[in-house]
């Protein structure tokens, strides 16, 4: 049998040469067979065969024999991957072929792939002492998953497709972009990140390192009631778009349809055609060649939410369906508290009351409800819907559609580190920043709010390593957050006046498997405790080390509890101590003392992401959700590969299956209320409902209504997505992987 090189040539089938890299990549795996590999993949050879269909094959086979009681495979497969990633970049396959770390950052310089100055700040002992840290052998410690996306959604190819750095040669040259000049932190960070304790947003992985300095990760845009504000929000959306970011707009301030305009002459066409113009800019704004992500937000009382709520819905006319957003509804305590009694919700227009509207998104929740009532005692609107069907309604369109998150706004306010007032969330709704309507006449105000994300791996990082892991990243993010000239003058303005930052945890699930705790455990619920306490007290302390060392505290940093030593678990919503009596272990009176005296370097430090990229590439679970199989297949874009749970196999009997039993998922709600507790902003908390868990294969309403109560009553702010079973479901929702951790 003859193959046909690259060059058009042809020559006998060696096999040697396959079983040779066959038999590295087995080597010190357990349950693998470089014979039953082989037995495979010849079946499939034929005379005349090309090269390159032999690599696709060997790597199609080995992929296809991963599963339960083989897991292994994945890893054989991802090591030929990472093989062939470093052949295609490098020419090369064996660790010591490998240049000076300088000498191949330096080409990539001069090939015009990675920014010039990299190398400036260094000196060659710098150099040599970094280099002598990199392990390239790294490259092989990817899952099949993880060495797929990437080398499809961060790796750097040339113009003819062909990749042209490696793994390890990705996280060097991101270390040393972060961190100039310091070679010692530069190593630390390097360690981090590629042994995947730590990891970086999408468009950090994407951009650092080549001429495009990105850190942020979401943009929040109020949008005011005029058109100045409609213009420079449509101007802040393309631009920041552009630059992958995910966008969230609110909306609650502009008139509603029918709404008199211009002194009565006409009337308003309200907010649908403002939505279809934010549609249309979110989709010719690519981010990294595929559209962006934008996410409108509306206030549960506005006389168009049925309109919002069926927007997306197929049974809405084509012409009036906006399919390419989603949608958050911000509600607060009143909708409960009526639907409970089957009341009816007045709907008001921003025309009918702007106080009424600043009262929603504050504070005063009492002074709200007074507001409203008087409004609806005067009969200021006749626009009504009954609470229990609209509370109803919520889940139902979610169930259907998947479109809408809900925000819980006075949770927003009432436990945040701000003293202004938080309007509303982002894409993926964890972020809870101040924002103000966005004027073009006023380019330098703080208006536009920018998330600056990145997580550590519960997985992998202990308590002991908190301390340490935590300040690398805090003072990473603070000497390189601004660095980036954002698109937007009110969104530079954001960052240098309050370097907000949203630090979260990941692999939750693994996290409790291997301790062979379960969701649904008490135990569950202590070690997240005891967890979160030292993730957030070593952020706090970091930062507050960083204030002083550098004699830096942000303008706006006054203007937060923070700078009155009120702590995050002080601000919690006291119905979360009835799920686990509060306690805490550390000296949080010594570090109180130390913010009073020597301030922090930001305004906030935590929120908790979806992490659908990362966690894939890091061989981690997502975020803080339960598994939903020990094997699945995850897919986005072009990708269509397996994901295994971390040890699937050792660990099978210890991971709960959010899919299993109803009661996993109630356990995980308690999780997330406990985490809430210890974070200054939000987490993006997705809800996993199995109908064939119940009577007829359907949720009942009385299930998906009590836990939207049970997320209020114990104050998580915020509800992601709806995610309902079926039956050889993948995993193919990453909407936001341009814009998440």
């Amino acid at each position: 049998m003859k193959v046909l090189k690259k060059n058009g040539t042809y020559e006998p089938l060696d096999i040697s040469k396959i079983s040779k890299s066959i038999e590295w990549a087995c080597s010190g795996l357990d349950k693998v067979s470089t014979i039953d590999i082989e037995a495979n993949i010849q079946i499939h050879f034929y005379d005349g065969i090309k090269t390159s269909a032999i690599d696709k094959i060997v790597m199609d086979t080995i992929k296809d024999m991963a599963d339960l009681r083989r897991p292994n495979y994945d890893f054989v497969y991802a090591r030929l991957m990472s093989l062939n990633i470093r052949k295609e970049a490098f020419g090369i396959s064996k660790n010591e072929d490998f240049k000076h770390i300088k000498l191949i950052i330096k080409d990539l310089i001069d090939r015009g792939y990675y920014v010039d100055d990299i190398l400036n700040s260094f000196t060659d002992e710098d150099l040599d002492k970094f280099n002598e840290v990199i392990d390239h052998n790294r490259d092989f410690t990817f899952t099949g998953a993880g060495i797929e996306y990437l080398k499809k959604k961060y790796t750097i190819h040339n113009k003819d497709g062909r990749v042209i750095e490696s793994p390890n040669v990705i996280f060097a040259a991101i270390a040393l972009v972060l961190h100039p000049g310091k070679i010692d932190e530069c190593i630390e960070f390097y360690d981090d990140l590629s042994t995947f304790k730590i990891s970086l947003p999408s468009p950090a992985m994407n951009h650092i390192r080549t001429n495009e300095f990105i850190l942020a990760s979401c943009t929040k845009i109020t949008v005011g009631d005029n058109i100045d504000s409609w213009n420079e929000a449509s101007k802040a959306v393309v631009n920041h778009t552009a630059a992958s970011s995910g966008v969230g707009l609110d909306y609650s301030l502009v008139a509603s349809i029918g709404d008199m305009v211009k002194n009565g002459k006409i009337k308003h066409s309200g907010k649908v055609p403002l939505l279809k113009k934010l549609e249309a800019d979110v989709n010719a704004s690519q981010q990294n060649g595929r559209r962006g992500t934008g996410t409108a937000f509306i206030a549960f009382f506005d006389p168009e939410i049925e309109t919002i709520l069926n927007i997306a819905s197929p049974r809405t006319e084509a012409n009036k369906r906006i399919v390419n957003l989603s949608y958050g509804i911000k509600v607060n305590q009143l909708l409960y508290d009526r639907a409970a009694k089957n009341e009816d919700i007045t709907l008001f227009s921003s025309r009918d009351s702007l106080v009424l509207y600043e009262l929603f998104t504050s504070k005063n929740y009492e002074e709200f409800v007074l507001v409203y009532e008087a409004l609806e005692a005067r009969g200021v609107s006749n626009k009504k819907i009954n609470a229990k069907y609209l509370l109803e309604q919520l889940p139902e369109v979610r169930q259907e559609i998947g479109k809408h998150y809900i925000v819980h706004i006075d949770e927003m306010n009432n436990n945040t580190p701000f003293d202004e007032d938080i309007i509303q969330s982002q894409a993926c709704v964890e972020i809870a920043l101040p924002t103000k309507p966005v004027q073009s006449f006023l380019p330098n105000d703080p208006s536009i709010a920018i998330c600056i994300l990145s997580n550590v791996n519960m997985g992998k990082v202990s308590l002991e390593e908190l301390p340490s892991v935590t300040k690398s990243l805090v003072y990473m993010l603070n000497n390189n957050v601004r660095k980036q000239n954002h698109p937007m003058s009110q969104s530079n303005a954001f960052v240098e006046q309050y370097m907000a930052l949203g630090i979260g945890v990941s692999n939750t699930a693994y996290f409790l498997a291997k301790q062979g705790i379960r969701y649904t455990s008490p135990k569950a619920l202590e070690v997240i405790d005891e967890y979160m306490e030292h993730f957030t007290y070593y952020l706090i302390k970091a930062s507050m080390e960083y204030a002083k060392e550098y004699d830096f505290v942000p303008k706006k940093f006054g203007l937060t509890s923070y700078s009155r030593g009120v702590m995050p678990y002080e601000r919690r919503n006291k119905n979360v101590d009835k799920l686990l009596e509060h306690k805490t272990t550390l000296d949080w009176y010594w570090l109180k003392n130390q913010v009073l005296k020597y301030g922090m370097a930001n305004t906030c430090l935590t929120s908790i992401p979806p992490s659908e990229t990362s966690a894939v590439i890091g061989g981690q679970t997502n975020s803080i959700y339960p598994i939903r199989d020990l094997v699945y297949t995850k897919s986005s874009s072009n990708i269509v590969t397996k994901f295994f749970a971390p040890e699937c196999a050792k660990l099978a009997g210890n991971y709960d299956f959010v899919y299993d039993r109803e009661e996993v998922n109630t356990g995980y709600l308690k999780v997330a209320a406990i985490m809430q507790k210890w974070i200054d902003q939000s987490i993006s908390l997705d809800v996993f409902y199995n109908p064939e868990l119940y009577q007829d294969n359907k949720v009942p309403m009385t299930k998906l209504i009590s836990d939207l109560y049970f997320c209020k009553k114990y104050g998580i702010k915020s509800i992601y997505y709806h995610n309902v079973y079926s039956p050889n479901e993948d995993d193919n929702k990453l909407v936001c992987t341009d814009c998440e951790v």
